[in-house]
């Protein structure tokens, strides 16, 4: 029997590293809530809005707050794991963003279509949100190749009577 493909080349593989040890920084905030760099904005809170499902959950403002987490980075390839609930209703958006470098935020959306509310999980290249600030920090490195950063998440403004949420689940770097 043939041995199977990988859908891409190896060139497009190699540019890729996966997690093969412990991560940098786990933050599963579904067993705790995990604390930020400041004391939260009023708008976050962690809690269960369902049972056995704990989060840090904004709710809807026209001026949200923005909430940080220390984060270690691991070498030039390092990837960013973001996990958030999605839902048919109730759910908002918010930005993600790597430490003053909210110009390269990428967006969470907490809406889709299915008639479900599901974790979901967004895998993206430390790069693709680091600019000048990040790259500045990213050169001063530890013993172990780490490199500290700030990730800072930031419900989109809602109009003022909105009862829309987002949740925050987990942040993981390798």
């Amino acid at each position: 029997m043939p041995e199977p493909q990988p859908v891409a080349n190896k060139a497009e593989l190699a540019r890729f590293e996966t997690c093969s040890r412990k991560s940098p920084t786990s933050l599963d905030f579904s067993g705790q809530c995990g604390r930020p760099l400041r004391a939260a904005p009023a708008d976050w809170q962690c809690f269960a809005d369902a049972p056995g499902r704990q989060g840090w959950i904004a709710r809807a403002a026209e001026r949200p707050g923005t909430i940080s987490f220390p984060l270690l980075l691991n070498g030039n390839n390092a990837t960013l794991s973001v996990g958030f609930l999605r839902s048919y209703e109730g759910f908002g958006n918010a930005q993600l963003w790597l430490d003053d470098d909210v110009g390269r935020a990428m967006s969470l959306n907490g809406t889709w279509d299915s008639p479900t509310s599901e974790p979901d999980l967004l895998v993206v290249s430390a790069a693709t949100l680091c600019g000048p600030t990040c790259a500045a920090a990213s050169a001063t490195r530890g013993k172990k190749g780490n490199h500290r950063h700030a990730a800072h998440v930031r419900m989109l403004p809602e109009p003022q009577r909105s009862t829309r949420k987002f949740k925050l689940l987990l942040l993981e770097s390798c």
